[in-house]
């Protein structure tokens, strides 16, 4: 299995480097406090490149590979990572995690709640009670994959 679409070549990346901007693609890792060296801006510009590798590999339906990118960024804590990381999760389900895909859901929503993701925040309650009313969300940060998050907490 790849897990590097570099190594497939130029035509394995290029459409990465098509896919629009969204909310929490941030080149510049503008995200939670402000670096404060350059080591630390260049470690989230990287984070936030393998947040994209991750996204495309969400679109084009490479769990596994989206798995490996979201994870690398995750550990700059990029919040937009760690939410769709929640996504992996769902579409991979308990056939991958077992009895804890849904508590692995919860947590990964809390962190990226935790680090500033506002759909995140806004689903917190059904981090405690899947029945929770949580409002409508009329604006999303994350419109391709925020229903489908919601979706799974709320079905569990």
């Amino acid at each position: 299995m790849t897990t590097n679409p570099a190594s497939e070549g130029p035509e394995g990346i290029l459409p990465w480097s098509d896919r629009p901007e969204d909310f929490w693609d941030r080149p510049e890792g503008d995200w939670g406090d402000a670096p404060g060296s350059d080591a630390v801006l260049d470690a989230r510009c990287h984070a936030n490149s393998c947040y994209r590798l991750g996204s495309f590999a969400l679109d084009i339906k490479q769990p596994g590979l989206a798995a490996n990118w979201l994870h690398a960024a995750m550990k700059e804590d990029h919040p937009g990572a760690w939410f769709r990381t929640a996504v992996v999760v769902s579409r991979r389900g308990p056939a991958v995690f077992g009895d804890g895909a849904f508590d692995y859901i919860r947590y990964l929503v809390r962190r990226a709640a935790d680090l500033g993701h506002g759909d995140a925040q806004q689903m917190r309650p059904l981090l405690v009670d899947q029945a929770a009313d949580v409002p409508t969300l009329t604006t999303w940060e994350d419109p391709e994959y925020g229903p489908e998050v919601l979706a799974a907490l709320q079905t569990g």
